[in-house]
């Protein structure tokens, strides 16, 4: 989160030349789309408002309210035509004026059934009586029909004036179907007179859809682009840092993309460089340290042999003195001087014999040779190590009891090795083991654990006890050389198992064992 809070607290630098890039490319895809884009919607618009706005359309919508006027006339005319047929019709006249209702009643009810326009008949005397009235209810119906009334006066002999009404209708239907045409000829005006302007306005809202769109993808594109050369800035950054020599710098891994796994390589690489320049700068340490010893046993080995025959000359003419001399006047300090002079020869011997061991292992040291690698079974090469060295934890009863364990897999683990040199390496440590062991005193056996084993692509040589262990201080200087932690020894053999090991391409380590004690683990690479 701290990164983060970083990284946005930062200023935004300005577009670098791959995002400008980006963003124009971008830009020119939308300006050629929108360019295309709008050529083919105001084909598309021109074509969709010509379905509905050309002349046929047009002739058609106008002629509509006429059609409809002349139908509302016909239906009028014909009404009206119905109900001057049943005013004049002369079997009606001559039922008025006989007075026979059931004739007249019947005569109008076939004109009804004939005229579907005729609503109700309607016949009364000169002194108002309803002679007949015979209607048909719902083509009454105010809803449904336009009525009209049509009405006449006719002389009778014996009546007098009879007053007739005939009630035709006409449908409502027509009036509303007359006035839905009216309405779709004065839209349909306002349409084409609006034409150019509706073309306008549809092209006019495609082009604002379209470049939002196009604002969109450019923002999104700066985004994308931000993210992705930022995180290549920091590559590039780091790339910097490691010609400049730091090879402690990593870039942090935010996503799972291209980007990511070539960050993950990075990574790895300067992992792996730092390894190899440690690898390097040790191995250099070492040769150095190699030609210091090869020089300082020279210069140690020298003067070494003459001391020690000028005191075995002083040691014998002395001798020969004390017996040629006056034996009773000098017997006194004849003896007091050889006491002097026997215990110079022991003490010079004893140092000379020392150096001369430490002058050997310099020798050793400055001589180790170049390992030579070839193709071996880490577990094999384990079981004959566990015969040879069977001897390095057997002590006598005055010390205390040592048990050297060997934990092996049952497979092979194929490795590239120099078995005499990868066998030093493990005598090193379990000498150096069963030394701590037996240092620490104590009555209570110890424990001194050879493992084998597989770690992913690598092997694992693990050398444990549970003695004293290594201070956590001192794990990281162990390996140097003449670095020792023990009242006693050259502080070489770390040295040497470190050479030995970075020659094989591997690397060890010192931990803390689960035992309590140390822990040597020692990585090699797996032999395909």
């Amino acid at each position: 989160m701290s990164a983060r809070r970083a990284r946005a607290a930062r200023p935004r630098p300005p577009l670098g030349r791959f995002e400008r890039r980006i963003l124009l490319a971008i830009l020119a895809v939308g300006v050629v789309s929108i360019a295309v884009a709008l050529v083919l919607g105001r084909m598309v618009i021109r074509d969709a408002i010509g379905v509905g706005l050309n002349e046929r359309v047009k002739q058609h919508v106008e002629r509509s309210p006429a059609v409809h006027r002349a139908l509302i006339e016909a239906r009028r005319d014909l009404a009206l035509v119905c109900a001057r047929a049943i005013l004049d019709a002369r079997d009606v006249h001559d039922a008025v004026a006989a007075g026979d209702r059931a004739s007249l009643e019947a005569t109008v009810r076939r004109d009804l059934a004939r005229c579907a326009s005729v609503a109700r008949v309607h016949v009364t005397a000169a002194d108002g009586a309803t002679i007949l009235d015979v209607r048909i209810a719902d083509r009454l119906d105010p809803e449904r029909n336009r009525l009209r009334l049509v009405s006449r006066d006719v002389v009778t002999e014996a009546r007098g004036t009879v007053h007739m009404e005939v009630t035709v209708g006409i449908e409502a239907r027509l009036f509303e179907e007359h006035a839905r045409a009216g309405e779709v000829e004065e839209d349909y005006g306002l349409l084409a007179r609006a034409r150019d302007e509706l073309e306008r306005l549809f092209l006019l809202g495609f082009t604002v859809s379209l470049g939002l769109v196009t604002l969109l993808a450019v923002a999104v594109g700066v985004i994308v682009a931000r993210r992705v050369t930022r995180r290549v800035g920091d590559l590039a950054g780091a790339v910097r840092r490691v010609g400049a020599g730091d090879l402690s710098v990593r870039v942090p891994v935010a996503s799972d993309d291209e980007i990511a796994e070539l960050t993950r390589a990075f990574n790895e690489m300067v992992r792996e460089l730092g390894e190899s320049r440690e690898r390097i700068e040790y191995l250099s340490r070492v040769g150095a340290w190699q030609e210091f010893a090869r020089r300082l046993a020279h210069e140690i080995k020298n003067p070494l042999t003459p001391i020690q025959l000028a005191i075995q000359q002083v040691h014998s003419t002395w001798g020969s003195l004390a017996r040629d001399g006056d034996a009773s006047a000098q017997t006194a300090d004849k003896e007091r001087y050889t006491k002097t002079i026997e215990d110079a020869r022991v003490i010079i011997e004893e140092e000379v014999a020392t150096l001369r061991a430490l002058v050997g292992e310099f020798s050793a040291f400055a001589k180790l040779p170049e390992a030579n690698l070839v193709p071996a079974d880490l577990t094999e090469l384990a079981r004959d190590w566990e015969q040879s060295l069977s001897h390095v934890a057997a002590s006598d009863e005055a010390v205390r009891p040592i048990e050297l364990r060997w934990e092996l897999p049952a497979g092979a683990v194929p490795v590239r090795a120099d078995a005499m040199m990868l066998k030093r390496v493990v005598d090193n440590l379990v000498r150096n083991a069963v030394q701590a062991l037996r240092e620490r005193g104590g009555s209570a056996s110890g424990h001194v654990v050879v493992e084998v084993r597989t770690a992913g692509e690598r092997a694992e040589l693990v050398v444990r006890d549970d003695g004293p262990g290594v201070a956590p201080e001192a794990r990281s200087k162990v390996f140097d050389p003449y670095f020792t932690t023990r009242s006693e020894g050259t502080g070489l053999g770390l040295a040497i198992v470190r050479k030995v090991v970075l020659e094989h391409g591997g690397d060890v380590v010192c931990k803390a064992a689960p035992e309590g004690g140390a822990m040597f683990v020692i990585t090699l690479p797996l032999d395909a």
